[in-house]
């Protein structure tokens, strides 16, 4: 029973309800129902105060009516243990409880003195870490701070290896990984390789303001991340939510796991040596996995088995595929309806032979692009440079007629003649890998029918009497001289005066220094691509096969192609886009959206620049117009168009900062030259 008595002492007083409600710990309805039984009975404090509190209670309600004055008590651990699970939180739980003791004809705790009720049985029963957080719900990211170091097993030299490191806060699971920056391409496969770890993701993502994640995070504003790791998020359907600025609790789980990941981790390896990243991280997985099954010391089971027991069936699942970074490249299709892309070489339709490419590149693949249409798709190459990979409908039809493999050559060398079987062999001895001499032995044939095979069978034996390793140039220059119908008493001094295949270094005056010079020189001029491949062409015999033209085509062919990707690098940065890896092919045309596809195609062809006209986006907050308005952007700066993004209260700024400092005319003088602005 509650102290009627003292309610209507606390009203002579002239304390209000609430007050009266808080210092009695009941209800304001309670303290009302009071108030109106005293005025309706006309009973004042006076009158009670030589009565008991069944007397004064018996004098307002009467005998027949009674007034249920017991508050019911909240089911305190209840109430913990559904704060746990997923959707739920205190408001909802507390307007349960309401409903119930409505439902009851119970008096109820208001929701700030229930929260205030929750958090005391919360700080006696030690649950703080249950409060905050769900399980499988956040994952808390960050660089640990301590760094480690990898050496070069030749010159012992160290580079720095910056730690990287996530922690789920209910379980507080961890992961830790060393990498050699702390670059966005770093920083997103980390956190690829901890939902790997976890074996599913959060529905929150909880990282510091750093700027590779982090544009901008101002107190009133939505925070501005960066857009290759929103789409990361994306692909993991999880939220970026990023911390307070200055606030280290945001993620107290994580700044925790630090100290003590640095101890097992970093102290336990602190004495060995490490000489590659991948020997480094399968030492930190090790020590990680005994960090991560060790006891706690206040709690029941470990790090593993609390996630494997009670968070690992919370947690969402992976997508089919892991998220991949991509940068954009510009590419011509040689003559070979091949692309080169790193250095490796992809085939093309033949269709496209001489066209300019766009091409996507990630970690495992390369997709190209024409006129933002898809048109092919390989797996990336790694290794030794110059590898090909070559989709066989790519090939025109006589070449796909035409597919030969060493086996087949020399069986049609030897139907031709020992000679001619001798120049195959001693062409698939010249190469590496045996592709290299597929070139010079399918020009042999075009030869064979030409000028007959007799005499391809002859020219091959002059050749081989005069050079050991003689090539298709040597041959076909043999047939064109008719030097193999002379007469075969010719000395050896003759033929090397008149036969073009044998003039060595003392006619060309001195090869190796010549082309050293050479390859200085285009370095001096500022074609550092052309001097590569240059070295290229000179160290592969293959090239010896093609022809000046042919050779010189690919030396300008390779500079032009790096020019105008350094062009389009330059474009894309002095235009500050909001995000630059936005592009028309990656444009979602779901029809929620009610995006015209052909509509976005036109505006791909960039004739609205050359037109001078505006493309206005018109749409809700947060529906994509200005990732749209970026891939417009990008993909003009791809087609070497000068843009600038600016949003517009920073241009108008800009125009009264100009006019302040009188160079209002200057400025605008200088945006006239951007042939595209995207605001």
């Amino acid at each position: 029973m509650r102290d009627v008595k003292k309610i209507l002492e606390m009203r002579s007083q002239n304390f209000s309800q609430r007050q009266i409600a808080e210092a009695l710990k009941v209800s304001r309805d309670t303290v009302r129902k009071v108030y109106k039984a005293a005025d309706e009975n006309n009973i004042c404090c006076s009158m009670i105060q030589n009565q008991n509190e069944m007397e004064v209670q018996k004098l307002l309600f009467g005998k027949e009516v009674k007034l249920n004055l017991i508050i019911k008590q909240p089911d305190y651990q209840y109430i913990h243990k559904e704060l746990l699970r997923p959707g739920t939180n205190i408001r909802l739980l507390w307007e349960e409880y309401a409903d119930d003791c409505r439902n009851s004809n119970f008096p109820f705790y208001q929701y700030s003195y229930f929260c205030e009720k929750y958090r005391d049985y919360v700080k006696k029963n030690n649950l703080t870490m249950h409060i905050t957080h769900k399980p499988g719900d956040k994952m808390m990211v960050d660089w640990n701070g301590t760094t480690m170091c990898v050496f070069d097993r030749y010159t012992g030299e160290s580079v720095k290896a910056y730690l990287f490191e996530a922690t789920l806060p209910f379980s507080m699971l961890c992961y830790v990984q060393a990498c050699p920056t702390m670059k966005i391409a770093d920083w997103i496969d980390c956190h690829i390789n901890a939902y790997k770890y976890f074996e599913g993701v959060t529905r929150l993502l909880i990282p510091d303001n750093l700027k590779t994640g982090v544009i901008s995070n101002k107190k009133y504003e939505d925070p501005v991340l960066n857009k290759s790791y929103q789409e990361m998020a994306d692909h993991y359907d999880t939220t970026i939510i990023p911390t307070r600025v200055r606030k280290s609790k945001d993620k107290a789980a994580v700044e925790g796991a630090v100290g003590d990941c640095t101890i097992a981790i970093v102290g336990k390896l602190r004495n060995r040596k490490f000489f590659s990243f991948d020997d480094l991280n399968a030492a930190i997985l090790k020590e990680l996995d005994v960090f991560n099954n060790k006891p706690f010391q206040k709690r029941e089971g470990s790090r593993k088995s609390v996630y494997l027991e009670e968070e690992k069936d919370y947690m969402q699942s992976l997508p089919e595929t892991p998220f991949e970074l991509s940068s954009w490249k510009c590419a011509k299709v040689q003559l070979n309806y091949h692309i080169s892309v790193e250095k490796m070489n992809y085939s093309i339709p033949h269709e496209y032979v001489g066209n300019y490419v766009d091409v996507k590149v990630t970690k495992s693949t390369v997709t190209v692009y024409y006129k933002t249409n898809q048109i092919c798709s390989h797996e990336r190459l790694y290794g030794r440079k110059n590898e090909y990979s070559t989709n066989e409908s790519h090939m025109p039809e006589n070449h796909r007629k035409f597919q030969w493999n060493k086996e087949r050559f020399i069986n049609w060398a030897l139907s031709i003649g020992p000679e001619t079987n001798r120049v195959v062999e001693r062409l698939f001895e010249r190469g590496k890998v045996e592709e290299q001499a597929y070139k010079g032995c399918l020009s042999l044939p075009k030869l064979s029918d030409k000028y007959g095979k007799t005499r391809l069978e002859d020219a091959c034996k002059l050749a081989l009497e005069h050079i050991n390793q003689p090539s298709y140039k040597n041959i076909k220059m043999i047939l064109q001289s008719n030097q193999d119908m002379k007469e075969r008493n010719t000395t050896n001094k003759h033929v090397s005066d008149t036969l073009a295949f044998v003039r060595g270094k003392d006619y060309y005056g001195g090869e190796t220094m010549s082309n050293q010079d050479t390859i200085i020189k285009l370095k001096q001029m500022k074609s550092p691509v052309m001097a590569e491949q240059y070295e290229i062409q000179i160290s592969d015999p293959n090239y010896n096969q093609l022809s000046f033209e042919e050779r010189f085509n690919e030396l300008i062919d390779m500079e032009y192609e790096s020019r105008v990707n350094h062009t389009i690098t330059r474009f894309i940065k002095n235009a500050r886009f909001y995000d630059s890896t936005a592009s028309i092919e990656d444009i979602n045309y779901n029809p929620e959206r009610k995006l015209n596809r052909s509509q976005m195609e036109e505006l791909a062809a960039n004739n609205y620049i050359e037109r001078g006209l505006n493309v206005i986006f018109v749409g809700a907050s947060g529906c994509g117009k200005t990732w749209l308005s970026n891939a417009l952007g990008v993909h003009a700066c791809r087609n070497r168009k000068t843009v600038l993004y600016i949003r517009l209260p920073e241009l108008f700024s800009k125009f009264e900062e100009m006019r302040i400092q009188g160079k209002y005319n200057d400025y605008l003088k200088k945006i006239r030259k951007v042939q595209s602005f995207d605001s």
